[in-house]
């Protein structure tokens, strides 16, 4: 139990922190910002969407390869899991 509370902390933590980090940066173009979004051809962000999930199982896959040399029932869930987090750092 003391283990999920310390994640729910540090996820709050985080999500507070990228607020406090995007608001300072985005405060003075917020507007223009929003409506670049608004204006932006979805199909495009869709076809966006789709090459960066790609990307992840791509990359994913051959990271699963290299881990079945050394662990054969390490899933393949997990490896995407670690990749999507590793993305960020």
């Amino acid at each position: 139990m003391m283990k999920y509370a310390f994640n729910k902390r540090n996820l709050y933590i985080t999500m507070l922190l990228t607020s406090a980090i995007l608001f300072f940066f985005l405060r003075k173009e917020f507007n223009k910002i929003i409506s670049v979004i608004l204006q932006a051809n979805c199909w495009w962000l869709l076809v966006g969407i789709i090459c960066i999930v790609m990307y992840w199982l791509i990359e994913a896959r051959t990271l699963h390869i290299m881990i079945q040399v050394y662990d054969p029932y390490f899933p393949y869930f997990s490896v995407v899991q670690l990749i999507i987090t590793t993305q960020f750092f």
